[in-house]
């Protein structure tokens, strides 16, 4: 392209200075014809970068439209019900196997979480704790057995999965902080709250004095992910964004994973007193804390092999008691 434009102009200057001596056209056109030629040649210049990227940009439409025209996994009912009064949890006998496997993620769980009780969930990796939590916020929704909610037993797949994610308060280790205020962060937990509310909330987390003795305060931008705070100041505020939404349930999927042993018992402790008298599900593989919890349920490939209060469970000859007896042992290392 460089080469063809060139070689223009100069053709075009061949063709152009005889002209001007013979007076047939005046001298400042030499300088306008080089331009133009130049010109014309720039509009056409970024066609072989389009051509380039053509291929990946189809494929990438392609991508996007499988997403738009996908069903969707979760469909809710013409007529839900409502959201009981009193929050109490029963699993029966669940079983539930993700597409293209062979191998149930689980296979006949059953369990009661009863209103204002807190149980663990804890075992190996791929046991099925995900799972469970998947199906509990209905971001999965083709399993067999059921999900009760209340005393009335309300089947969780009768609510829509706006009201069941409203009215559960969710920490997990993925919980996302936006390039932006602290006070916007923690309001995402309930959206028009004042600064009251979000102060209160903060103060039950435990991270009102810090954010306090920053010079902006509330108004800090925090960075994209919360990269300019600590790891256990970003669990905070996502503890503070639970609270201020104050749903009937507490769900904890793995909050203080990746957390230094000092951090995650500070974030624990401010956790277990925000979770007093509340209805509270802990998935987690950290076996840290878990006297406080009224249950612990141990699942290995997808089934509950083993339950009970910490002491009961240490007692035994279980693998609760190995997983604890590991852990402990690096932690003293």
């Amino acid at each position: 392209m460089i080469l063809l434009s060139n070689l223009a102009m100069w053709l075009v200057l061949i063709t152009a200075i005889p002209l001007i001596q013979e007076g047939e056209i005046p001298g400042v056109m030499l300088a306008a014809l080089a331009l133009l030629t130049l010109t014309s040649f720039e509009a056409v210049q970024p066609l072989p970068q389009a051509m380039e990227t053509l291929s990946s940009s189809l494929k990438a439409g392609s991508r996007l439209f499988e997403v738009v025209d996908a069903e969707p996994v979760v469909v809710d009912q013409v007529n839900p019900a409502s959201f009981p009064t009193h929050f109490s949890l029963t699993g029966e006998n669940l079983r539930f196997t993700y597409p293209g496997s062979q191998q149930p993620a689980l296979d006949g769980i059953s369990f009661r979480l009863r209103e204002g009780e807190m149980l663990a969930i804890v075992g190996p990796s791929g046991g099925g704790k995900s799972t469970l939590t998947n199906l509990l916020l209905r971001f999965w929704g083709d399993y067999q057995g059921k999900l009760l909610l209340g005393e009335e037993k309300i089947p969780l797949s009768s609510l829509t999965q706006e009201e069941v994610r409203r009215q559960i308060s969710v920490v997990s280790q993925n919980g996302y902080l936006f390039h932006d205020t602290i006070q916007a962060n923690i309001a995402l937990g309930k959206p028009g709250a004042g600064n009251e509310d979000i102060i209160t909330a903060a103060r039950k987390a435990r991270i009102h004095k810090m954010i306090h003795s920053l010079p902006n305060g509330y108004q800090t931008i925090i960075g994209e992910r919360g990269q300019r705070l600590s790891a256990g100041e970003r669990q905070r505020i996502l503890i503070a964004r639970a609270v201020l939404k104050d749903g009937p349930v507490f769900l904890l999927d793995e909050s203080t994973a990746n957390l230094d042993p000092l951090t995650e018992r500070e974030v624990l402790d401010t956790l277990f007193e925000i979770l007093k008298k509340k209805t509270a599900l802990l998935v987690t593989h950290r076996l840290v804390g878990l006297s406080q919890v009224d249950q612990i349920l141990v699942l290995s490939q997808g089934q509950i092999v083993e339950r009970g209060t910490e002491s009961e469970l240490l007692s035994e000859n279980s693998l609760y008691r190995v997983m604890w007896s590991h852990q402990n042992r690096i932690l003293h290392y």
